[in-house]
């Protein structure tokens, strides 16, 4: 705008150039409220030429909406009821953007000594909004506090409590966040080592610090808290507050004190433990693991248990295990596996899925045993019974033929003659007999033993060893070993014996000829020789 075009609307010269140098947006209206100039800041700020302005009504520019309010403010000041009426309102510029404007209007008087409205603008639109922004993060700050489940307080730099929300009250146990305010840190936060004290005198001095300590809370419950601190410096860098960000850690110190113990039990626990992803890749092994199998833990990590497949197990059986695995159930089975070394060893094992939170299977724990002692003495076991199982067959058989020859004394019957010759030899294998009898008993005794032994080994395994022991110790308690020895005298000599009674019973059918209806031709030094014999025996 001209200082010509000014001058015209009745503001002189000199005036014009300090309200066009004043720094603000400003105008002038007469009191028909039509606007008689403008200086360049209010054209810049609503977007119009000079032109579209001079002698234009107010209300044309900055809307119907306001025109009574600021009617009503230029009359009160051209009335003289007040100097200077402020106020707030909404227009739009020329480019149709619409722009918070504070209005201060006072009277002004012309060089000519016309009465006019002086009008002073301020865009007000950024700071408005920037008042909403801070307003709202207030908001939202004041309900991060109020909603927060961790201690969040605010702390003078000698350490004192300014406050302190609602979570960070209850556990502490103070029954309003009233009742913190004033009180030193150290209080709050007890430390007999001195910890809180160095983490607030470093936040003192500007720096971050963050720390766990044990503190009493609610009902003398002890509490662990993670703490930080932090500075909330000035412009010029010094300390003005400090915030305090308190958070409940107990259940976690808790479960990390049990992992530890869990830990502790896996690593020196008598059998292998595996732990594997779900594709079967090794996360874990325990100590027991690398002892058996010769693999460190750095060989077994990242690799299957391939490594330890010695062949002899068919694909069906590991199919089998997956399938039950991936299914979510436990596998439970015997593995002949190879050691680093080459070495065959045999594992009883029990496979189970690992499950997170949602159900998920995540990996798989295997717990395995090595049974290679117990197969060992599973064999010997089964080797002894068949032993024995086959002594006696062939006692009883024994005895059966013994019983048979038994019978043949009954021939003395029909030769009274020759019965005290029979009952010698009988007499002995008679005695013998009673004494087989006895150790018959003993050894149907020690089997069984051996069956149950076998059968407590295959519904315990890990008690092969007792059952082994249990299993010498009849053998001692019974001589089985004196039997068996003691046996085969009895037999031999009963079989002499027996021996004996056969040759006299021999003699006699072929002394008497029983089976024969009819004469026939006989051997005579045959006949002689057995008639001998009888005579023989008779004397």
């Amino acid at each position: 705008m001209t200082e010509k075009e000014r001058t015209a609307c009745g503001v002189h010269a000199e005036a014009a150039r300090a309200l066009n140098a004043f720094g603000r947006p400003i105008y002038l209206k007469d009191v028909d409220e039509r606007i008689v100039y403008a200086n360049d800041d209010f054209l810049e700020l609503m977007g119009y030429p000079a032109e579209q302005v001079l002698r234009r009504a107010e209300r044309e520019l900055l809307g119907n909406e306001n025109a009574d309010l600021l009617a009503d403010g230029a009359a009160r000041v051209l009335g003289g009821m007040e100097r200077v009426v402020r106020a707030e309102l909404k227009a739009l510029d020329g480019a149709d953007t619409l722009r918070l404007l504070d209005v201060r209007q006072r009277v002004y008087e012309s060089a000519a000594g016309d009465l006019l409205v002086l009008v002073i603008l301020r865009d007000v639109t950024e700071e408005r909004h920037l008042e909403e922004v801070l307003k709202s993060s207030e908001e939202y700050s004041r309900s991060f506090l109020e909603s927060s489940q961790d201690c969040i307080a605010h702390l003078v730099s000698d350490g004192s409590f300014l406050s302190m929300n609602d979570a960070g009250a209850k556990m502490f146990g103070f029954r309003s966040p009233a009742e913190v305010i004033g009180r030193a840190f150290e209080t709050v936060c007890f430390d007999p080592g001195e910890t809180c004290s160095k983490a607030l005198l470093q936040a003192v001095c500007g720096e971050q610090s963050r720390f766990e300590q044990r503190v009493m809370g609610a009902q003398n419950r002890e509490l662990w808290l993670d703490v930080r601190l932090t500075p909330i410096k000035d412009f010029d860098g010094s300390v003005r507050s400090i915030l305090l960000v308190g958070r409940d850690i107990t259940e976690q110190r808790q479960t990390e004190t049990e992992l530890r113990k869990l830990l502790r039990a896996v690593e020196q626990n008598p059998a292998s433990i595996v732990i594997t992803n779900t594709d079967g890749i090794i996360e874990y092994v325990n100590p027991k693991f690398c002892a058996v199998t010769g693999y460190s833990l750095e060989e077994a990590i990242g690799h299957t248990q391939r490594v330890l497949k010695s062949g002899e197990m068919p694909p069906e059986g590991y199919r089998d295990l997956w399938e039950t695995i991936l299914a979510g159930r436990e596998w439970r089975g015997e593995f002949h596996n190879r050691k680093k070394d080459g070495t065959l060893y045999w594992e009883a094992a029990s496979i189970s899925p690992i499950r997170n939170t949602d159900g998920k299977v995540t990996h798989f724990i295997a717990v395995k045993e090595d049974i290679t002692e117990r197969k060992m003495l599973e064999k010997q076991l089964l080797h002894e019974k068949a032993q024995l199982d086959q002594a006696y067959a062939d006692l009883k058989n024994l005895q059966s033929q013994l019983l048979q020859q038994e019978k043949m004394s009954s021939i003395g019957q029909l030769a009274a003659g020759v019965a005290h010759e029979i009952n010698n030899p009988m007499g002995f294998i008679m005695s013998n007999l009673n004494t087989l009898r006895k150790y018959v008993v003993r050894l149907h005794g020690f089997i069984n033993t051996q069956q149950a032994a076998l059968q407590d080994v295959n519904a315990s395994p890990s008690s092969a060893a007792d059952a082994l022991k249990a299993v010498k110790a009849e053998r001692t308690a019974l001589k089985i070993d004196f039997v068996l020895g003691d046996a085969g005298s009895l037999l031999a000599e009963s079989l002499d014996g027996a021996e004996r009674v056969k040759r006299i019973v021999q003699d006699l059918k072929g002394f008497s000829r029983i089976d024969e209806a009819e004469s026939t031709m006989g051997d005579v030094n045959a006949g002689l020789e057995s008639t001998i014999n009888i005579v023989w025996n008779e004397i």
